[in-house]
């Protein structure tokens, strides 16, 4: 099965998926700023999260949040995110990013 790659580009589209199928998700992040992505909803995906540092970057430097998505059951997804910082709360929300998924067989 296709891998799907998903990136900021891709906020408020619907893809169609099948069971079994996987996605990566790729949004740029700078964890040193306090500046991260949270998952607000991921109603029942299964995600897994982790962040790639830029080669290039010196040390305090941006990479990339990296989230695997995989499909398990069929029915209507929706994953909900936001860039923020923790410690000044809502009103730090910078990016709100959101995706839906349609796993189907058919």
């Amino acid at each position: 099965m296709k891998l799907i790659e998903l990136t900021i580009e891709d906020n408020g589209k619907t893809f169609k998926v099948n069971p079994g199928q996987m996605a990566i998700l790729r949004l740029k992040e700078n964890p040193t700023t306090g500046y991260l992505w949270k998952v607000l909803d991921k109603h029942g995906l299964e995600l897994e999260s982790k962040f790639n540092p830029s080669p290039d970057a010196m040390i305090g430097g941006g990479g990339t949040r990296e989230f695997k998505i995989r499909f398990m059951d069929e029915g209507e997804y929706v994953m909900k995110l936001k860039h923020w910082c923790s410690w000044e709360k809502e009103k730090s929300n910078i990016e709100l990013f959101s995706v839906n998924f349609r796993v189907t067989t058919a």
